[in-house]
């Protein structure tokens, strides 16, 4: 029988093993990615973890690391240059260097527009305005 009274197939009284969320362990503790692959120069498995902030927040210290841009309470892969936060913030700003090249090449495309008809105007203008007859 477990902590809250169920009963198990073949569970041994005093044998149960629990996870971080009270349920009966399923095999898996915590669910680092480097329980399975390798990360980087590290092999799969052998994970080590460390608590941070309580006894729910644990990270593989084999696996993983503080966050190297200075993220509190952030970890990310040993092989991975930051963690979630900085991952995000870099994408928003390679956006936001994307939307200026783009708004920069509209703004000369329709410049460049603007001037070839202004061209043709002027061309149009200038065969008319020739030799012109006195009376």
């Amino acid at each position: 029988m477990d902590r809250f009274g169920r009963t198990g197939g073949n569970l041994v009284p005093g044998t149960e093993r629990f996870s971080r969320t009270g349920r009966l362990a399923t095999g898996t503790l915590h669910h680092c990615p480097g329980a399975s692959v390798w990360i980087g120069d590290n092999p799969p498995s052998n994970c080590r973890w460390k608590p941070w902030g309580g006894k729910q927040n644990v990270w593989c210290d084999t696996h993983e690391t503080p966050c190297i841009n200075g993220c509190v309470n952030k970890f990310h892969l040993k092989n991975q240059n930051g963690c979630d936060s900085c991952q995000g913030r870099w994408d928003r700003e390679d956006a936001q260097e994307r939307k200026a090249r783009e708004e920069v090449r509209d703004a000369a495309e329709k410049k460049r527009k603007e001037e070839e008809v202004w061209a043709k105007h002027e061309q149009k203008n200038k065969k008319k305005s020739g030799f012109k007859r006195t009376f």
